[in-house]
């Protein structure tokens, strides 16, 4: 795999790990631990959904340079 495919996932990762450092800890010790993973789950999915259809744009699209999401 090339560079490029690496370089941008560690990227996607790193951002949607980063957004939910500091946000998930304090929301679970807030509602408790049922509702603290029950809601992760749904984040999670959210994130992959997104993530997803986000990818699916890309590779769909014609453009032989890649943009930024701005650009779709």
């Amino acid at each position: 795999m090339s560079r490029g495919f690496w370089s941008t996932a560690l990227l996607l990762s790193a951002t949607t790990i980063g957004a939910g450092i500091f946000a998930i800890p304090y929301v679970t010790v807030q509602v408790g631990y049922p509702y603290g993973v029950l809601w992760l789950s749904v984040a999670t999915l959210i994130m992959v959904a997104v993530n997803y259809a986000y990818t699916e744009i890309v590779v769909r699209n014609g453009f032989n340079k890649p943009r930024q999401l701005v650009g779709y």
